[in-house]
Order: C-alpha cells, then structure tokens, then sequence
C-alpha cells in the first residue's frame, strides 16, 4: 500500500516545491521593490556635504527638538516656525523617525504657526503643507485641518499671498517675495499650480533677473538678493513653471569670490549660500561645475565648499558666520540646501494634477532632484504579472508530471 501510493504524492511534492520557489521569488521581488519604493531622493551634494547636514540634523534631533516634539526659544516657549523648518532639515537627511515628532507637535498645534497678528499666514500654512507633504500625509487633512483650502482663501485678486506687508512672525527672511516663492512651493508639493500667483511673481523681478524683499510695485526699481531669489527660483518651478534664465545669470552676478553668497551682498554668509543653491538646483544647475566654482587652488570652492565653513562647531550646528555659536534656527533653514534638496522635499507634478487652483497650461516644466518618478520603483501589477507567469509555468510542469505518472 506504501509503495503504491509514493507515486501519487510525487505530483503533488513537485507542486509544493515550485510554490515555495514561487513565493521565494515574489518575496525577493518585493525585498528588491521595497527601497526601490521609498522615498528616496536623489542629491547633488557632494559626500562630505551629506555628512555635515546628517550630523546637523542628529543634532537637533538629540539635543533642540525637546520631549514634546517641538523646539522651544531660550525662554522656554515653543518655536513653531522653527519647529517646521526642523521636521524639514530631518527628512531632508534621511532621519525619517526623528522628524516625526517635529512634525506630530505641528500636527497637533496647526494654528500655532497658521495664524500670525490674528489672522491666516501664508507662509505658516505653506511650512505646514510643506511638512505634511514630507511626511508622505495629505495636506488637506492634516491635524484636521484642510491646509490648502486655508491657504488658498489668503488670496488676492493680484495673486498675492497674505499682504503686502512682512508678518511678524511666520514670513520667511527675505519678506513677500520670499512668501510668495514659499507658498508656491507648498502648492506644488500638493500637486497645485497658480498661474495668477506665478505671474504676479515673475512680474516683480528685477530688472537685473533676481527678486528683492521690498518689490511689491513691478514699477519700482529694486536689487535682488540671494535669499529671496532663492525662495522665488523654488517656487516657481514647483508650479512648472521654467525658473527665467536671467535669474540664473542674476546669481552668478551675485556669487561673492569666495563661491558663496551674502544676505548683505558683500560678504558670504550661510543662509545666503544656502538659499541661492537650492534656487540653482531648483532651476537644473549643478553646483558642483565650474561654472558656480570660484578661486584657484587651495582657495577654490564650490557653494556647498562655502556652506561647509560655516558648520564649525563640534555639535554639527550652522552658525551665520564661520566659527561662531550654533544656532538652531539658522542650522534647520540649512541643512536642506547642505543635504542639495530644494523646496518642496515632494513634489507631485503639478502639471499632472486636476485640482482647483491649478493651471494644466503652465508653459516649462523644471525637475529637480528632490522628485521621484514612477520608474523608480517597482508596480503591484509587474508583481501579479509576474505572479501569474510563474503560476502558469507550475500549471504546465504538474501537467507534465501527469502525464508521465499516467505512462
């Protein structure tokens, strides 16, 4: 009876043993589609620029993010605007854990950075739709709060944002211009664009090709700076639109000798340097060439070479000025241009999207290095195809077996 049924469970061995090659085959699929999947973001940064901005990020993380998630002042009050920009410079590195906690305090308390004197701010709504955006959660339901709807409602009939006064408290350095190339950042990392909003953008550019803080008549003369140029080339190619070739040559007009970039226009600082780089990333130039290297010799250096000189300090904090103390305001606004990821850190194209706000019609679209695309990972139907092709070969070889048994 043994004997006659050992030919029986033949078929059957064989099946079992093609299924679990099957399944080791799907499961090496999906360990190989996993990082594929993440959300991995490719950088220009050099390996020693990476290397500082992580050590920078675990520094903040460790010791100026405290217990409740956010970063507090000297006094001990809570800094949400701050607390954003840190949520940021972390999933900029990498430390994806770590910047949850920034990010689950802003969830918590959205009006603690929404609202500025009394009324919706801008830019504190486009920091928290940048954060959630990073975070991979939908802008419009983050901390119950339908994020874009608000920010869309500080609109004017002009395309500004907010007013055309600086608020107190949440407008980035660099005033309104900067706020309307933040806001439009943020509407990108949502999939929206805003030709009205980019137009009335664009329209106060100087006539030199950069953007100037004060420049809320197009009338008016004006120099830009670094900073705000920054702000400005980001936001616009969040929304597809083609940063201006002018505003490129704008910055390398701008470039002190040393190869980085100043607030004041006449001495490098960080903040400058890391504003301007992520602007000329933002527009598809690589910082690395050439062309953005000044000096010869030992003293030739790149904007991420200059941006390195100003991460003296052994915690890995920036300071605005080589050598000086940490600070951890300006070391959050940093490490993102430090670890070569403009604004927005993701950024669905917005050309793509179909929502209101947004203009399908934009003319130039602008990629960064920050965007993934659907190349880099693998899909669920090549898993099931590839599923299915390996079912069916285990169909034929059982047939096979079959017939053989059966001869």
């Amino acid at each position: 009876m043994t004997a006659a049924a050992a030919p029986r469970r033949r078929p059957l061995t064989a099946l079992t043993s093609l299924a679990t090659l099957l399944a080791v085959v799907l499961a090496g699929l999906l360990c190989v589609a996993g990082p594929a999947a993440a959300d991995t973001r490719p950088t220009l940064a050099p390996d020693e620029s990476l290397s500082v901005a992580s050590q920078a990020a675990g520094w903040l993380a460790g010791s100026i993010v405290g217990s409740d998630g956010a970063v507090h002042d000297p006094s001990g009050k809570s800094d949400p605007v701050t607390t954003a920009w840190a949520a940021l410079a972390m999933r900029a590195t990498g430390l994806e854990p770590e910047s949850t906690r920034p990010a689950g305090w802003l969830e918590q308390h959205p009006d603690a950075l929404a609202r500025d004197s009394g009324r919706d701010s801008p830019a504190g709504l486009a920091m928290l739709i940048l954060t959630a955006r990073a975070e991979n959660r939908p802008a419009e339901a983050f901390g119950g709060q339908d994020l874009v709807a608000r920010l869309l409602a500080t609109r004017g009939p002009d395309g500004l944002f907010g007013p055309v006064t600086i608020l107190p408290n949440s407008d980035p350095v660099g005033g309104v211009a900067s706020r309307q190339g933040l806001v439009l950042s943020a509407l990108g990392s949502a999939g929206r664009t805003d030709a009205g909003a980019a137009d009335w953008l664009e329209q106060r550019q100087c006539p030199d090709g950069g953007w100037q803080f004060r420049r809320v008549d197009p009338t008016s003369s004006c120099s830009a700076t670094p900073d705000v140029t920054g702000y400005a080339m980001m936001g616009l190619a969040a929304v597809g639109r083609e940063v201006p070739r002018r505003a490129i040559r704008a910055l390398e007009r701008m470039q002190q000798p040393d190869g980085g970039f100043g607030l004041n226009g006449t001495v490098s600082d960080s903040l400058g340097t890391a504003l301007a780089l992520q602007g000329l990333i933002a527009a598809g130039q690589d910082p690395n060439t050439q062309q953005w290297r000044k000096g010869t010799g030992a003293d030739s250096a790149t904007p991420f070479d200059v941006l390195l000189r100003f991460a003296t300090d052994t915690s890995g904090g920036f300071s605005l000025q080589p050598n000086g103390p940490p600070d951890p305001s300006l070391t959050s606004r940093v490490i993102p241009a430090a670890a070569g990821q403009p604004l927005p850190l993701a950024a669905p194209d917005p050309l793509g999207a179909d929502s209101s706000g947004q203009d399908p019609t934009s003319s130039g679209t602008t990629t960064t290095s920050a965007t993934s695309t659907s190349s880099d990972s693998f899909s669920a139907i090549s898993l099931l195809g590839a599923g299915a092709v390996a079912l069916a070969v285990i169909g034929v070889v059982y047939g096979v077996r079959r017939r053989r048994q059966a001869i």
